[in-house]
């Protein structure tokens, strides 16, 4: 029997399902269970719920729209990335809510993260190491990292500055070195090693972390409004869930640069796909006609 063809959604899909929009892949997705699964994660539901109307009742009524329509598009299955292990299980988006919810003094971390760097700060930043954004968002996915690689290893500045520190500044360099602030237990272990091994902590540090790299160095990164929320955060989450299905469907072509440069750069993840301009490759890849 032929496996299932995983599809993971990112947020703002289900969002549209639910405006009316795109009904020709909604219809495509209910209409295929014997052939497709669309698993949630914790970050789905995080989003689901990371709203706030004019009153509670309205925003009860909102949550629980959402909640149950992603029930009903993943069948309740669940993606679970516990930081141990990954796997599936049956669970409802209400469970899952209700515990995220029981973790107490529970802290956003998107926003306690976003301001570490104030925006301006940033772009001051790509300016000195002359990363300009326009000519990095011509770049192919693939192209991305071996460029911005190429240009902050080039400086003079910058290789005066270190010749006596025994620093690597390479995308590489600085990636390994964020890894191993992030896990200093973990610093002797290689990088064929996370990939072979695909240790969950590591990998999803990996992930998240060079995800994080492309849009500080200006690869299709967040406008300011979307930068001081944080949404680079769960944005990076999603894409490290991803890794472990087929498809990976998005409305937000950052996102999808982004990710896409991260999988091909570390030989990982599924095929990716802008929701406005891919209908065509979203069908052929889902079987299906147009």
């Amino acid at each position: 029997m032929k496996d299932k063809i995983k599809i993971y959604l990112d947020w703002n899909v289900i969002a549209d399902f639910l405006d009316g929009n795109f009904k020709w892949l909604e219809d495509i997705l209910f209409c295929n269970c014997e052939n497709i699964s669309i698993p949630f994660s914790a970050e789905h539901v995080d989003e689901a719920t990371n709203i706030k109307l004019s009153n509670d009742h309205d925003t009860k009524s909102e949550i629980d729209r959402r909640l149950n329509y992603l029930s009903r598009i993943s069948s309740n299955l669940y993606f679970v990335n516990d930081m141990i292990d990954t796997g599936y299980r049956i669970e409802t988006p209400v469970s899952i809510f209700q515990t995220l919810n029981d973790v107490p003094l529970r802290i956003d971390i998107n926003k306690l993260f976003s301001s570490f760097i104030d925006y301006d700060t940033l772009r001051n930043g790509r300016k000195k190491l002359e990363l300009n954004q326009n000519t990095l968002n011509n770049i192919k996915p693939e192209n991305a990292i071996p460029k911005i690689n190429e240009i902050i290893t080039s400086k003079k500045e910058i290789q005066e500055h270190i010749k006596n520190q025994n620093l690597d500044i390479s995308f590489m360099g600085i990636l390994k070195k964020a890894l191993k602030i992030s896990e200093e237990s973990h610093s002797n272990t290689t990088y064929n090693d996370i990939i072979s091994k695909k240790t969950t902590y590591q990998l999803n540090n990996l992930v998240v972390i060079s995800f994080s790299l492309l849009d500080t160095f200006g690869f299709w990164s967040d406008k300011k409004s979307t930068y001081i929320r944080g949404s680079r955060f769960p944005d990076s989450r999603h894409a490290f869930n991803a890794i472990f299905m087929d498809v990976l469907i998005s409305n937000d072509k950052r996102f999808c640069m982004k990710a896409e440069a991260v999988y091909k750069y570390l030989n990982l993840g599924p095929e990716v796909c802008f929701l406005k301009e891919d209908e065509s490759r979203i069908r052929e890849l889902l079987n299906t006609e147009t």
